[in-house]
């Protein structure tokens, strides 16, 4: 069975990724793992407030987590796996999909100043993961539109064209199904 790991902060466009990824997860009969990333000083999530918590720890990084997927996609939470870094969040993702099918991040996060000081989480991930990236741009997901891939001779553009016809095959027998099925 594969797993799908998203990265989950405040951002709407994070919220978007997770519905994208339990969609794509229920596709492919995956599992889902929520992952957020959390310091001791970095503490705007849900819980914490607007003050800092020196009391801060893993537990509450936690019901922050859980509070933001239940808020994301309310009953199907129970069926995303959720974990918090204690890190920088792409070095967070990065580290959290290591033996992921596929890392699963938001265009936008919550960006400002600190974006600016941090630069972009998800292009950090497309940079560096070693996994499947999706970066999830927009509200709801499509269905019937095409898989578009990228190809310039090497070797890794032929496995990423590979994986693209392998999708295009899934979503084309999952269409056929619900057409039979109404």
């Amino acid at each position: 069975m594969g797993e799908i790991v998203v990265g989950v902060d405040e951002s709407e466009g994070s919220a978007q990724a997770l519905r994208w990824a339990v969609s794509e997860a229920e596709l492919h009969g995956w599992t889902v793992t929520a992952a957020m990333a959390w310091g001791f000083v970095d503490q705007h999530h849900a819980i914490a407030g607007e003050h800092f918590d020196p009391g801060y720890r893993e537990k509450d990084a936690l019901a922050a987590l859980d509070s933001l997927v239940t808020k994301a996609i309310g009953d199907r939470a129970a069926t995303v796996q959720q974990r918090v870094v204690c890190d920088l969040p792409a070095q967070a993702l990065l580290d959290a999909s290591a033996d992921a099918d596929l890392l699963v991040v938001g265009a936008r996060g919550l960006g400002g100043f600190k974006g600016l000081l941090l630069g972009s989480v998800s292009q950090h991930c497309l940079h560096h993961t070693t996994v499947p990236i999706a970066i999830v741009r927009g509200a709801a997901p499509r269905s019937g539109g095409r898989v578009v891939v990228a190809v310039d001779g090497s070797a890794t553009a032929q496995q990423a064209l590979e994986w693209a016809v392998d999708e295009a095959r899934l979503r084309t027998r999952a269409r056929s199904s619900e057409s039979r099925t109404r």
